[in-house]
């Protein structure tokens, strides 16, 4: 029978001998050390949850920190002009939109890459500039740095959607802050999260120019399927300082 060696700090601290998901066996130790803030790393990446351990594996336990354990929404984020420059770039990219379809989500999406040095990218110099950075800091109340992750430009047409699911954690270290910035909706989707001390579940139609914030680890939450129009926004991550 398969067996998880589970270490916190370099000291193993549990033993599971039966087969779980990552995602239940993320729960057994919820309870048991009282804190919903945890997860399950193996070498650099989190597990995802629904992993099933069929055979012995090694696993190192992380708890974070959640400075942000609910969805932030804000709208009228960007001036005006930096809004349309925004949208002629992400026009410039429909052409290089690819299907991403799996059991969780489907949508369309092209990832820019991070620029070289020397180099500028109208997404980047907006949502990693001063005034953005800043603009984040009165909200949150806290210094945020560029991520390494690339920004991501995602459309969701009819069918689209994503699942519930918590955003996954990149570093065990810091959580990274993630933004989806809606560019055009015109549909009837919503998002949904929920409130993890009463289970109530909220909603909000996000409007153009507006910004919804989660943390890696953080708020579960999903996008409901879109039935008629479309959607398109622009995930872009950052790093605490």
């Amino acid at each position: 029978m398969p067996y998880i060696r589970i270490y916190k700090n370099g000291k193993m601290m549990e033993w599971v001998v039966e087969n779980h998901t990552i995602g239940q066996i993320k729960d057994l130790l919820k309870q048991k050390m009282n804190n919903r803030y945890l997860t399950l790393f193996s070498g650099d990446e989190e597990v995802d949850n629904k992993f099933i351990v069929d055979h012995d594996i090694v696993l190192q336990l992380v708890e974070y920190q959640c400075l942000i354990d609910k969805l932030i929404y804000v709208d009228h984020i960007l001036p005006t002009s930096d809004f349309n420059r925004v949208r002629h770039a992400c026009g410039l990219l429909d052409s290089q939109l690819i299907l991403e379809k799996t059991d969780t989500v489907v949508r369309k999406i092209k990832s820019i890459p991070l620029p070289g040095y020397g180099e500028h990218n109208v997404l980047y110099d907006i949502f990693y500039g001063e005034l953005f950075l800043y603009r984040l800091k009165k909200i949150l109340g806290v210094d945020l740095k560029p991520s390494t992750i690339p920004i991501d430009y995602r459309v969701y047409e009819i069918g689209g959607s994503m699942n519930w699911h918590r955003d996954t954690i990149m570093s065990p270290e810091y959580p990274q802050i993630e933004i989806v910035f809606t560019l055009e909706n015109n549909s009837d989707s919503t998002t949904e999260w929920l409130d993890d001390d009463t289970n109530e579940i909220h909603s909000i139609w996000t409007c153009p120019n507006s910004i919804v914030i989660t943390q890696g680890g953080g708020v579960y939450h999903r996008v409901l399927p879109v039935k008629k129009g479309s959607r398109s926004i622009i995930k872009i991550a950052y790093n605490l300082l």
